[in-house]
């Protein structure tokens, strides 16, 4: 089974040179799939409005050419610590697992970032990172015992 990872955030993270640790979210996510036992692809990341994503969806005809089997699209939002200057924890990653075959979401919901404190600000990659892992925990369930057999 193959999995890509459609990720987005809204664009005005980005303004002013401003970034987010949007890569260690990805590599969270991947991380996860992988040790599942999934062969995963990226997407670079989108910039969505919450709204813009929540109506949107992924291309689905190039997923189809690209045989994948589902896409997972995420999408954070971010918070400002209070504890470091310019820094940007994951406060909430919503996802929604849509088989592309033919475009129907199986699953969605969200998961809540780690609570602002001195040690995530301190340790924004790895907090990212395990973030990530955790919005995709329930569609790796799901795709597990989609992998064995069991219908939808």
């Amino acid at each position: 089974m193959t999995i890509g990872l459609a990720p987005a955030e809204d664009p005005s993270y980005g303004l002013a040179g401003r970034s987010t640790p949007m890569a260690f979210v990805v590599s969270g996510c991947m991380d996860r799939l992988f040790e599942a036992g999934f062969i995963a692809s990226d997407s670079s990341v989108s910039p969505a409005t919450r709204a813009e994503w929540e109506a949107g969806s992924s291309d689905l005809a190039a997923l189809r050419e690209g045989l994948v089997d589902f896409v997972i699209r995420v999408y954070v939002e971010w918070k400002e610590s209070s504890y470091k200057e310019e820094a940007l924890l994951p406060s909430r990653i919503g996802y929604r697992l849509v088989r592309v075959a033919d475009g129907k979401v199986v699953a969605e919901g969200f998961a809540e970032g780690p609570p602002d404190s001195e040690d995530a600000a301190s340790h924004l990659e790895k907090e990212a990172a395990m973030a990530g892992a955790a919005s995709v925990a329930s569609c790796v369930e799901l795709l597990t015992t989609l992998a064995k057999g069991d219908p939808l």
